[in-house]
């Protein structure tokens, strides 16, 4: 059995820079690989921030958090539930299929390389600059 990866506050900041280094150097910068990318820097932005506010250590203590109950990840890949744990402001985008979950689909769909909203799109981008902010 594999032991999983803990990364503290500042490895995760680290990551979220080292990815919009690549986005930003990245001549191709529709691609939805790249977009992918921007996705993990959110996600790895608001672990951080997640972690700090909290005072964890690392990723490892999420499972020991009320509310994950017993989540090793937290909330993994939802990036509209870290949200509200860190109370940063939702942003208000329309999606055509109402049924759609958002992001946790956008992120799937941007690994297999399936279609995503613009719309998805227009959400990481803006999160990834409101988040540069709080770094």
């Amino acid at each position: 059995m594999s032991k999983e990866v803990k990364a503290d506050a500042q490895q995760l900041k680290g990551a979220f820079r080292s990815h919009n280094k690549i986005i930003k150097e990245s001549k191709n910068n529709d691609s939805p690989s790249l977009e992918l990318l921007r996705f993990y820097a959110c996600e790895c932005a608001l672990k951080a921030l997640y972690i700090q506010k909290n005072n964890l250590r690392d990723t490892g203590d999420f499972e020991h958090v009320k509310g994950f109950h017993g989540k090793k990840y937290g909330h993994g890949h939802d990036i509209l539930k870290w949200l509200g744990e860190l109370k940063l402001p939702n942003f208000a985008v329309s999606f055509k299929d109402k049924e759609e979950d958002p992001l946790i689909k956008c992120h799937q769909k941007l690994r297999y390389g399936v279609g995503v909203h613009p719309n998805q799109i227009a959400f990481i981008k803006g999160l990834n600059t409101s988040l540069k902010k709080h770094l």
